[in-house]
C-alpha cells in the first residue's frame, strides 16, 4: 500500500520536489533490494527513474543502470501483451517514466546503446519505431489510452532527435512513421480531454509532433518561406525574442516590462500566441521575425523539451542571421548540449524575487 501511495505522488511534479526532501529514494533502493514481489518491484524501479535526476543517475550508476534495464524489460513485456499490460500497469505508465528519463543525453545514449535487455530487434531505437508502427493503427482514435501512449511515444521521439546520429535513424526509418507523425501533427484532441494529472515533461501530442517533424527537417512550408524572405528595416528599433521556461514566467515579465520601457518590439508567448494548434510554427515564425533572440536559462530551461527546441533552432538555422543571446539565471548546471554553445557568451543574471 506505502509502496502504491509514493509512486502516485512520483507522478507529480510537486510531488517529486517532495518525496526528494524527504530522501525517498534511499527508502524505495532498500525496499527494491529486499522486495521478491514483482508488482513492487516494478513501481520501485518506476518510483526510482521518476525521482532521479541524471546527475543521480550518474552517480548511482550501478544501481541505476540496473532499474534502466528492467525498466526496459517491463516495456518491452508490455507491448507483447495482448492489452498492453505488465502486472496491471498499461504501456503509456511505464513511457511516460521514458519521457522523463530521456530530458537527458546521457541517459538516452545508455537505454540505446548499452542497455542489458534483448528486445528481439536490430536495436532498442527499432524497437521504440517498430511499436509505434504497430500501436498507432490499433484501436479508436478517441481512445485515452491510444492518446497517452502516442503522446508518450512522440515525446520520446521527440528527444532522441536532438542527436543527429539518432535523427538520421529516425528520419530513414520506414515511410509510414513520417506519414503516421504528420497525422499527429495535424490530429485535434478536442475528443481527447482527460481530468488525469499531466505532467509538465510530457508536451501535448501535436507541439511535440510538429518539433519533431522540424527536427526532422519536415519544414513547414511556411516556416521555410519566411526564413527566406525576412527583411530588416533600417532605422527601426529590433524586436527581441524572449525564449524562457513558464517556471521563470515572472522574471521574463519583468524583463519584458523593462524592454518595452526602452521602446523595443517584444516577441514573447503570453502575448503573441493566438491560441492557434500550430504552437510550434508561431513560435519559429516568431523567432524568425525577432532580430534579436534572449534566452533565460535556468535550471527548468535546461531540462524542457521545449525550450530545448527554441535554443538549438536559433542557434543552429539563425546565428547566421541574427544574435542569439543567452542569459543565464543565477548559475544553472548547464547541459553539454548547451553549454557547447554557449562558451563564449556567458550572461549571468540573479533572478529577480
Amino acid at each position: 500500500m506505502i509502496v502504491t501511495i509514493i509512486y502516485n505522488i512520483s507522478r507529480h511534479d510537486q510531488g517529486i520536489e517532495c518525496l526528494n526532501r524527504l530522501n525517498t529514494s534511499d527508502f524505495i533502493a532498500k525496499l527494491e533490494d529486499l522486495n521478491r514481489n514483482k508488482h513492487i518491484n516494478m513501481m520501485s524501479c518506476m518510483i526510482l527513474a521518476l525521482l532521479s535526476t541524471p546527475e543521480q543517475i550518474r552517480t548511482n550508476q550501478n544501481q541505476m543502470t540496473e532499474v534502466l534495464d528492467d525498466l526496459l524489460e517491463f516495456l518491452y513485456n508490455a507491448s507483447l501483451h495482448k492489452n498492453f499490460q505488465q502486472e496491471t500497469f498499461h504501456i503509456s505508465e511505464i513511457l511516460i517514466v521514458f519521457v522523463k528519463l530521456f530530458c537527458d543525453d546521457r541517459t538516452v545514449n545508455y537505454i540505446l546503446e548499452q542497455a542489458q535487455v534483448d528486445l528481439q530487434t536490430s536495436s532498442t531505437i527499432q524497437f521504440f519505431i517498430d511499436f509505434f508502427l504497430r500501436y498507432y493503427p490499433l484501436k479508436d482514435k478517441h481512445d485515452l489510452l491510444r492518446q497517452i501512449t502516442l503522446t508518450a511515444l512522440v515525446n520520446i521521439f521527440w528527444s532522441i532527435s536532438f542527436q543527429d546520429t539518432y535523427k538520421q535513424i529516425l528520419a530513414n526509418s520506414n515511410p509510414k512513421f513520417e506519414e503516421y507523425i504528420k497525422n499527429l501533427a495535424k490530429e485535434t484532441d478536442e475528443h481527447m480531454t482527460t481530468k488525469e494529472y499531466i505532467p509538465t515533461y510530457l508536451e501535448d501530442i501535436h507541439k511535440a509532433s510538429a518539433c519533431l517533424l522540424e527536427n526532422l527537417n519536415q519544414l513547414n512550408p511556411q516556416i521555410a518561406v519566411r526564413r527566406c524572405t525576412k527583411l530588416i528595416v533600417d532605422n527601426e528599433k529590433p524586436m527581441i525574442m524572449l525564449s524562457y521556461s513558464h517556471d521563470d514566467r515572472q522574471f521574463c515579465q519583468q524583463l519584458h516590462d523593462y524592454f518595452i520601457e526602452q521602446g523595443y518590439k517584444i516577441w514573447v508567448d503570453f502575448n503573441c500566441l493566438q491560441g492557434s494548434d500550430d504552437l510550434w510554427e508561431e513560435i519559429a515564425l516568431g523567432m524568425i521575425d525577432a532580430d534579436m533572440i534572449c534566452c533565460l536559462i535556468s535550471e527548468s530551461y535546461c531540462k524542457s523539451k521545449s525550450c530545448r527546441q527554441e535554443a538549438v533552432y536559433a542557434l543552429e538555422k539563425l546565428t547566421n542571421q541574427k544574435a542569439v543571446l543567452p542569459i543565464y539565471l543565477q548559475r544553472p548546471q548547464v547541459p553539454p548540449w548547451l553549454g557547447n554553445k554557449y562558451k563564449k557568451n556567458l550572461f549571468f543574471l540573479r533572478k529577480i524575487c
